[in-house]
C-alpha cells in the first residue's frame, strides 16, 4: 500500500519492518466470513477473514474524526518466524479479539477476498495478537502472537 492511514504520531511499533505507520487498534468482533488461506501472499501465508459488529477496546495514534468501520477485513500472517506459527482455528459466528494496525477503507485496496473494507493487519508479534475463542468481553481464550 502506498497510501495508508497514518497514525497521529510515531508509535513504538512503527520501528518494525511490517508496520505501515498506521494507528494501533484492539477490537472484538464476530467472525462473519472465513476465506481459504492464499498461498504466499506478499512473501508469506495469510489467513483472511471478515469481522463484523466491531467493538473498539483500545486505540493509539488514532486520527481525530476517523471512525472504525463496523466490518473489517483481517489479514493474519502465519507459517514463518515473522507471523503466527500456525493458522488460528477460527469458527464463523464466534467472537475474536484482535490487535494490529488499522487501515481505513478509503486507504485500503480491494483484493479477491476484500471487497474494499477497512483492514486490520500486523496482528502478530511484536505489535498485535489474536485471541480466540472468547465467550464474552471479560472471558479470555488462547492468545496467538
Amino acid at each position: 500500500m502506498s497510501n495508508f492511514t497514518k497514525a497521529t504520531g510515531f508509535l513504538n511499533h512503527h520501528r518494525f519492518k511490517h508496520s505501515l505507520g498506521a494507528p494501533l487498534i484492539r477490537v472484538v468482533g464476530n467472525i462473519e466470513k472465513l476465506f481459504p488461506a492464499p498461498e504466499n501472499h506478499h512473501g508469506a501465508n495469510h489467513q483472511h477473514l471478515i469481522l463484523s459488529n466491531i467493538q473498539v477496546e483500545h486505540t493509539e495514534g488514532f486520527p481525530e474524526g476517523l471512525e472504525v468501520s463496523n466490518e473489517i477485513f483481517v489479514a493474519i500472517r502465519f507459517g514463518d518466524n515473522e507471523g503466527l506459527v500456525d493458522p488460528v482455528p477460527f469458527i464463523a459466528g464466534e467472537l475474536a479479539r484482535l490487535q494490529g494496525e488499522y487501515i481505513d477503507a478509503s486507504m485500503a485496496y480491494a483484493t479477491e477476498d476484500n471487497p474494499g473494507l477497512s483492514v486490520l493487519h500486523f496482528t502478530h508479534h511484536p505489535v498485535g495478537f489474536v485471541e480466540f475463542p472468547i465467550r464474552s468481553q471479560d472471558s479470555h481464550g488462547p492468545i496467538y502472537t
